[in-house]
């Protein structure tokens, strides 16, 4: 995968919606918790990105 996120801090990353539905690279990095910047889907279809593994206990997402 090319970099799709960049590391802020050393523990804060911000990444693309490839980063963000790619479970292997945020096991890798250690994500434990997903704030999702975008519209939900059903307010805006086209910006809006899912919290691809909301099922998945060891992440908590929450949007803003």
């Amino acid at each position: 995968m090319e970099k799709e996120y960049s590391q802020l801090l050393p523990w804060l990353y911000i990444g693309s919606k490839k980063a963000a539905k790619c479970r292997p690279l945020l096991r890798e990095l250690g994500v434990t918790h997903v704030l999702n910047m975008t519209p939900s889907r059903t307010t805006d279809p086209a910006a809006g990105v899912p919290n691809y593994f909301e099922k998945d206990r060891a992440l908590t997402y929450r949007r803003c």
